[in-house]
Protein backbone atom coordinates (compact mmCIF):
# COMPACT_ATOMS: atom_id res chain seq x y z
CA UNK A 1 0.00 0.00 0.00
CA UNK A 2 1.19 3.21 -1.15
CA UNK A 3 0.68 6.89 0.74
CA UNK A 4 2.24 9.96 -0.04
CA UNK A 5 6.30 9.52 0.43
CA UNK A 6 5.88 6.89 2.68
CA UNK A 7 5.78 3.52 0.33
CA UNK A 8 5.02 1.04 2.95
CA UNK A 9 4.37 -2.58 2.51
CA UNK A 10 2.39 -2.97 5.76
CA UNK A 11 -1.06 -4.35 4.91
CA UNK A 12 -3.49 -1.87 6.96
CA UNK A 13 -6.30 -3.74 9.12
CA UNK A 14 -9.71 -2.57 8.75
CA UNK A 15 -10.73 0.22 10.83
CA UNK A 16 -7.98 -0.08 12.94
CA UNK A 17 -4.78 2.48 12.26
CA UNK A 18 -1.35 1.24 11.56
CA UNK A 19 1.23 1.90 14.84
CA UNK A 20 3.78 3.61 13.28
CA UNK A 21 7.45 4.13 15.38
CA UNK A 22 10.54 6.11 13.74
CA UNK A 23 14.63 5.49 14.91
CA UNK A 24 16.61 8.48 14.67
CA UNK A 25 19.92 8.18 15.57
CA UNK A 26 23.04 10.98 15.59
CA UNK A 27 27.06 10.19 16.40
CA UNK A 28 29.24 12.16 18.09
CA UNK A 29 30.86 13.41 14.78
CA UNK A 30 27.21 14.75 13.13
CA UNK A 31 26.81 17.86 14.03
CA UNK A 32 25.29 19.47 11.43
CA UNK A 33 21.63 20.70 11.08
CA UNK A 34 20.16 18.81 8.77
CA UNK A 35 21.26 15.49 10.88
CA UNK A 36 20.53 16.90 14.22
CA UNK A 37 18.35 14.35 16.46
CA UNK A 38 16.47 17.73 17.12
CA UNK A 39 15.14 18.15 13.77
CA UNK A 40 14.73 13.98 12.66
CA UNK A 41 12.49 13.83 16.52
CA UNK A 42 10.65 17.04 15.20
CA UNK A 43 10.21 15.57 11.57
CA UNK A 44 9.17 12.24 11.93
CA UNK A 45 6.53 13.36 14.91
CA UNK A 46 4.98 15.18 12.45
CA UNK A 47 5.25 13.15 9.70
CA UNK A 48 3.52 9.99 11.62
CA UNK A 49 0.95 12.33 13.66
CA UNK A 50 -0.14 14.26 10.49
CA UNK A 51 -0.65 10.71 8.17
CA UNK A 52 -4.27 9.57 8.50
CA UNK A 53 -3.21 5.42 8.93
CA UNK A 54 -0.77 6.24 11.43
CA UNK A 55 -1.24 6.04 14.86
CA UNK A 56 2.15 7.47 16.70
CA UNK A 57 4.18 4.48 18.30
CA UNK A 58 6.69 6.79 19.37
CA UNK A 59 10.35 8.56 18.68
CA UNK A 60 13.29 6.52 19.53
CA UNK A 61 16.39 8.67 19.49
CA UNK A 62 19.96 7.84 20.01
CA UNK A 63 22.68 10.87 20.54
CA UNK A 64 26.34 10.77 20.35
CA UNK A 65 26.29 6.55 19.68
CA UNK A 66 28.40 4.63 17.30
CA UNK A 67 26.47 2.74 14.16
CA UNK A 68 28.88 -0.07 14.48
CA UNK A 69 27.10 -2.08 16.77
CA UNK A 70 23.19 -2.13 18.24
CA UNK A 71 24.00 -3.43 21.29
CA UNK A 72 25.17 -0.32 23.05
CA UNK A 73 22.40 2.18 21.90
CA UNK A 74 19.50 1.81 24.38
CA UNK A 75 16.98 3.58 22.49
CA UNK A 76 17.39 1.17 20.03
CA UNK A 77 16.69 -1.82 22.17
CA UNK A 78 13.82 -0.41 23.77
CA UNK A 79 12.40 -0.03 20.26
CA UNK A 80 12.65 -3.62 19.25
CA UNK A 81 11.52 -4.87 22.76
CA UNK A 82 8.16 -3.02 22.22
CA UNK A 83 8.15 -4.03 18.49
CA UNK A 84 8.49 -7.68 20.09
CA UNK A 85 5.26 -6.66 22.69
CA UNK A 86 3.32 -6.02 19.47
CA UNK A 87 3.51 -1.89 19.82
CA UNK A 88 4.52 -1.09 16.49
CA UNK A 89 3.49 -2.34 12.87
CA UNK A 90 6.33 -0.13 11.35
CA UNK A 91 9.67 1.30 11.91
CA UNK A 92 10.58 4.34 9.86
CA UNK A 93 14.36 5.15 9.86
CA UNK A 94 15.77 8.01 7.57
CA UNK A 95 18.59 5.76 5.98
CA UNK A 96 20.10 2.45 6.10
CA UNK A 97 22.83 3.59 7.99
CA UNK A 98 21.26 5.48 10.89
CA UNK A 99 19.80 1.78 11.43
CA UNK A 100 22.87 -0.25 11.52
CA UNK A 101 26.38 0.17 9.64
CA UNK A 102 26.88 -2.87 10.44
CA UNK A 103 26.06 -5.76 7.58
CA UNK A 104 25.39 -8.83 10.66
CA UNK A 105 23.45 -6.70 12.80
CA UNK A 106 21.05 -4.90 9.92
CA UNK A 107 20.10 -8.24 8.48
CA UNK A 108 19.55 -10.02 11.51
CA UNK A 109 17.44 -7.75 13.01
CA UNK A 110 16.13 -6.91 10.25
CA UNK A 111 14.86 -11.01 9.83
CA UNK A 112 13.92 -10.87 13.58
CA UNK A 113 11.28 -7.80 12.89
CA UNK A 114 9.95 -9.83 9.52
CA UNK A 115 9.46 -12.89 11.09
CA UNK A 116 6.29 -11.33 13.81
CA UNK A 117 5.64 -8.85 11.15
CA UNK A 118 7.12 -5.55 11.80
CA UNK A 119 8.29 -3.62 8.77
CA UNK A 120 11.23 -1.38 8.67
CA UNK A 121 11.22 1.79 6.26
CA UNK A 122 14.12 3.26 5.29
CA UNK A 123 13.42 6.59 3.75
CA UNK A 124 16.52 7.94 1.80
CA UNK A 125 16.44 4.36 -0.03
CA UNK A 126 12.86 4.02 -0.49
CA UNK A 127 13.36 0.29 0.74
CA UNK A 128 10.57 -1.91 2.67
CA UNK A 129 11.70 -4.83 4.69
CA UNK A 130 8.83 -6.43 3.68
CA UNK A 131 9.23 -6.16 0.47
CA UNK A 132 12.10 -9.52 0.45
CA UNK A 133 13.25 -8.39 -3.37
CA UNK A 134 14.81 -5.84 -1.16
CA UNK A 135 17.74 -7.83 0.46
CA UNK A 136 19.86 -7.88 -2.17
CA UNK A 137 19.94 -3.72 -2.03
CA UNK A 138 19.80 -4.04 2.00
CA UNK A 139 23.18 -5.89 1.85
CA UNK A 140 24.63 -3.90 -0.69
CA UNK A 141 23.73 -0.80 1.00
CA UNK A 142 24.74 -2.39 4.61
CA UNK A 143 28.25 -3.03 2.97
CA UNK A 144 28.73 0.65 2.10
CA UNK A 145 27.96 1.84 5.05
CA UNK A 146 29.85 -0.57 7.23
CA UNK A 147 33.04 0.49 4.64
CA UNK A 148 31.99 4.26 5.44
CA UNK A 149 32.48 3.59 9.34
CA UNK A 150 35.75 2.02 8.78
CA UNK A 151 37.04 5.20 6.76
CA UNK A 152 35.37 7.32 9.09
CA UNK A 153 37.22 5.23 12.13
CA UNK A 154 40.89 5.47 10.29
CA UNK A 155 40.40 9.44 9.75
CA UNK A 156 39.29 9.93 13.48
CA UNK A 157 42.35 7.51 14.85
CA UNK A 158 44.41 9.27 12.72
CA UNK A 159 43.42 13.00 14.36
CA UNK A 160 43.72 11.26 17.65
CA UNK A 161 47.36 10.19 17.21
CA UNK A 162 48.75 13.24 15.48
CA UNK A 163 47.14 15.33 18.76
CA UNK A 164 49.16 12.98 20.70
CA UNK A 165 51.98 13.61 19.04
CA UNK A 166 51.94 17.06 18.96
CA UNK A 167 51.13 16.83 22.98
CA UNK A 168 47.21 17.19 23.09
CA UNK A 169 45.67 14.81 25.08
CA UNK A 170 43.11 14.69 27.82
CA UNK A 171 43.38 12.72 31.20
CA UNK A 172 40.29 12.21 32.91
CA UNK A 173 41.07 12.41 36.48
CA UNK A 174 37.76 11.23 38.07
CA UNK A 175 39.12 7.41 36.76
CA UNK A 176 42.29 7.57 38.35
CA UNK A 177 42.39 7.32 42.38
CA UNK A 178 44.30 10.11 44.12
CA UNK A 179 43.40 12.46 41.02
CA UNK A 180 41.00 14.96 40.14
CA UNK A 181 40.06 17.65 38.41
CA UNK A 182 39.92 21.57 38.68
CA UNK A 183 37.89 23.78 37.48
CA UNK A 184 39.69 24.40 34.07
CA UNK A 185 39.37 20.41 33.63
CA UNK A 186 43.09 19.97 34.33
CA UNK A 187 44.42 17.09 36.40
CA UNK A 188 45.11 17.84 40.12
CA UNK A 189 46.27 15.70 43.28
CA UNK A 190 43.52 14.41 45.85
CA UNK A 191 45.36 14.81 48.44
CA UNK A 192 42.22 12.76 50.45
CA UNK A 193 43.26 9.88 48.37
CA UNK A 194 46.72 10.35 47.43
CA UNK A 195 47.48 10.12 50.83
CA UNK A 196 46.77 6.21 50.53
CA UNK A 197 48.50 5.94 47.06
CA UNK A 198 51.80 7.23 48.83
CA UNK A 199 50.85 4.33 51.67
CA UNK A 200 50.56 1.73 49.10
CA UNK A 201 53.68 2.15 47.17
CA UNK A 202 55.98 2.31 50.30
CA UNK A 203 53.90 -0.64 51.49
CA UNK A 204 54.71 -2.36 48.88
CA UNK A 205 58.49 -1.29 48.34
CA UNK A 206 59.32 -1.93 52.32
CA UNK A 207 58.32 -5.95 51.53
CA UNK A 208 54.63 -6.33 52.09
CA UNK A 209 52.00 -7.71 49.35
CA UNK A 210 49.64 -6.77 47.59
CA UNK A 211 46.81 -8.98 49.79
CA UNK A 212 48.38 -7.52 52.59
CA UNK A 213 47.97 -4.05 51.76
CA UNK A 214 44.87 -4.76 50.48
CA UNK A 215 43.57 -6.05 53.91
CA UNK A 216 44.81 -2.86 55.73
CA UNK A 217 42.97 -0.61 53.35
CA UNK A 218 39.93 -2.44 54.41
CA UNK A 219 39.87 -2.36 57.84
CA UNK A 220 41.13 1.26 57.84
CA UNK A 221 37.64 1.86 55.84
CA UNK A 222 39.36 3.46 52.58
CA UNK A 223 37.16 3.13 49.92
CA UNK A 224 37.88 2.41 45.91
CA UNK A 225 37.46 4.84 43.55
CA UNK A 226 33.83 3.63 43.01
CA UNK A 227 32.80 3.69 46.40
CA UNK A 228 33.70 -0.40 47.36
CA UNK A 229 34.78 -1.44 50.54
CA UNK A 230 36.24 -4.24 48.89
CA UNK A 231 39.95 -4.16 47.95
CA UNK A 232 41.52 -6.50 45.40
CA UNK A 233 45.39 -7.69 45.11
CA UNK A 234 44.81 -7.05 41.42
CA UNK A 235 43.36 -3.39 42.05
CA UNK A 236 46.30 -3.15 44.06
CA UNK A 237 48.92 -4.44 41.26
CA UNK A 238 47.15 -2.03 38.74
CA UNK A 239 47.89 0.97 40.70
CA UNK A 240 51.52 0.37 41.15
CA UNK A 241 52.04 -0.42 37.49
CA UNK A 242 50.45 2.95 36.59
CA UNK A 243 52.98 5.48 35.59
CA UNK A 244 50.83 8.62 36.35
CA UNK A 245 51.73 7.98 39.87
CA UNK A 246 54.62 9.07 39.46
CA UNK A 247 53.70 12.45 36.74
CA UNK A 248 54.52 10.48 33.59
CA UNK A 249 51.50 9.68 31.31
CA UNK A 250 51.35 6.57 28.43
CA UNK A 251 49.06 6.74 26.14
CA UNK A 252 47.17 4.01 23.69
CA UNK A 253 47.98 1.69 26.41
CA UNK A 254 44.77 0.11 25.00
CA UNK A 255 43.27 0.17 21.24
CA UNK A 256 39.96 -0.48 19.69
CA UNK A 257 40.05 -3.97 17.66
CA UNK A 258 37.84 -2.55 14.85
CA UNK A 259 34.90 0.05 14.26
CA UNK A 260 32.49 -2.66 14.51
CA UNK A 261 32.97 -4.74 17.68
CA UNK A 262 34.52 -1.47 19.48
CA UNK A 263 36.62 -3.77 21.59
CA UNK A 264 39.15 -2.50 23.55
CA UNK A 265 42.69 -4.71 23.37
CA UNK A 266 45.80 -4.56 25.15
CA UNK A 267 48.74 -2.58 23.27
CA UNK A 268 51.08 -5.25 23.14
CA UNK A 269 52.98 -2.84 20.32
CA UNK A 270 50.45 -3.69 17.25
CA UNK A 271 49.92 0.04 17.65
CA UNK A 272 52.53 2.87 18.83
CA UNK A 273 52.68 4.27 22.25
CA UNK A 274 53.69 7.77 23.46
CA UNK A 275 55.22 8.74 26.85
CA UNK A 276 55.73 11.79 28.18
CA UNK A 277 57.45 12.66 31.22
CA UNK A 278 56.46 14.75 34.02
CA UNK A 279 53.58 15.85 32.24
CA UNK A 280 51.19 15.95 35.38
CA UNK A 281 51.26 16.75 39.39
CA UNK A 282 53.41 13.72 40.56
CA UNK A 283 52.18 11.60 43.77
CA UNK A 284 54.97 9.81 44.62
CA UNK A 285 58.73 10.15 44.05
CA UNK A 286 60.38 8.97 40.54
CA UNK A 287 62.55 6.75 43.05
CA UNK A 288 59.66 5.04 45.16
CA UNK A 289 57.85 4.24 41.86
CA UNK A 290 61.46 2.79 40.06
CA UNK A 291 61.85 1.03 43.35
CA UNK A 292 58.32 -0.74 43.33
CA UNK A 293 58.96 -1.19 39.98
CA UNK A 294 61.50 -3.40 40.17
CA UNK A 295 60.09 -5.53 43.03
CA UNK A 296 57.29 -6.17 40.92
CA UNK A 297 59.81 -7.17 37.93
CA UNK A 298 61.76 -9.43 40.28
CA UNK A 299 58.85 -11.12 41.67
CA UNK A 300 57.26 -11.91 38.07
CA UNK A 301 60.42 -13.68 36.89
CA UNK A 302 60.32 -15.78 40.19
CA UNK A 303 56.58 -16.36 39.78
CA UNK A 304 56.00 -16.96 36.17
CA UNK A 305 53.51 -14.39 35.84
CA UNK A 306 53.39 -12.97 32.11
CA UNK A 307 55.81 -16.13 31.16
CA UNK A 308 54.20 -17.71 28.04
CA UNK A 309 56.25 -21.12 28.54
CA UNK A 310 54.61 -21.40 31.93
CA UNK A 311 50.73 -22.53 32.19
CA UNK A 312 48.67 -20.67 34.15
CA UNK A 313 47.64 -22.60 37.49
CA UNK A 314 44.68 -20.22 37.47
CA UNK A 315 43.15 -21.50 34.05
CA UNK A 316 44.93 -24.42 34.13
CA UNK A 317 42.66 -25.94 36.59
CA UNK A 318 39.67 -24.50 37.16
CA UNK A 319 37.70 -26.97 35.10
CA UNK A 320 38.55 -29.98 37.52
CA UNK A 321 34.60 -29.54 38.59
CA UNK A 322 31.76 -27.42 39.64
CA UNK A 323 30.25 -26.72 43.16
CA UNK A 324 26.66 -28.47 43.67
CA UNK A 325 25.55 -25.58 45.19
CA UNK A 326 26.10 -22.25 42.98
CA UNK A 327 26.77 -24.40 39.55
CA UNK A 328 29.98 -22.87 38.37
CA UNK A 329 33.37 -24.14 38.04
CA UNK A 330 35.91 -23.69 41.04
CA UNK A 331 38.63 -21.19 40.87
CA UNK A 332 42.07 -20.47 42.32
CA UNK A 333 42.30 -18.06 44.23
CA UNK A 334 46.09 -16.76 44.95
CA UNK A 335 45.83 -13.49 47.02
CA UNK A 336 44.01 -13.31 51.10
CA UNK A 337 43.84 -17.38 51.99
CA UNK A 338 44.90 -19.82 49.27
CA UNK A 339 42.27 -22.26 48.07
CA UNK A 340 39.92 -23.66 45.56
CA UNK A 341 36.37 -21.41 45.47
CA UNK A 342 33.12 -20.71 43.81
CA UNK A 343 31.15 -18.07 43.74
CA UNK A 344 28.99 -19.37 46.37
CA UNK A 345 30.54 -21.23 49.26
CA UNK A 346 29.60 -22.93 52.09
CA UNK A 347 32.21 -23.09 55.30
CA UNK A 348 32.10 -26.46 56.21
CA UNK A 349 33.28 -27.55 52.44
CA UNK A 350 36.22 -24.77 52.53
CA UNK A 351 39.21 -27.09 54.25
CA UNK A 352 38.25 -29.77 52.30
CA UNK A 353 38.16 -27.72 48.62
CA UNK A 354 41.89 -26.09 50.27
CA UNK A 355 43.41 -29.47 50.64
CA UNK A 356 43.23 -30.18 46.27
CA UNK A 357 46.17 -28.51 45.81
CA UNK A 358 49.60 -27.08 47.68
CA UNK A 359 49.20 -23.10 48.25
CA UNK A 360 51.52 -20.73 46.32
CA UNK A 361 53.91 -17.96 47.43
CA UNK A 362 51.91 -14.25 46.93
CA UNK A 363 53.88 -11.87 45.68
Amino acid sequence: MNNGLIKYQHKRYIDKPLKVAAYARVSKDKEDLENSLENQIKYYTTLISKHPEFEFAGIYPDDGVSGGTIKKRDQFQIMLQNAFAGEIDIILVKSISRFARNVIDLLSTIQELRDIGVEVYFEKEGISTLDTKSDNYLTLYAKFAEEELVSMSKNVNWTIENKIKNGNYNICGYQIFGFSMDEDRKLIVNEKEAKWVRFIFESYAEGKNTAEIADFLEMNGVKTLTGNDRWSSTSIRRMLKNEKYCGDVLLQKTYSENPITQKRIINHGEKKQYLFKDAIPAIVSRELWEQVQSRMENNAKIYHIGNKNCKNLQTHYTTFGWCPHCRNNYFRKFNRSQGWYCSWIPLFLLPRIQTLLPGRPMN
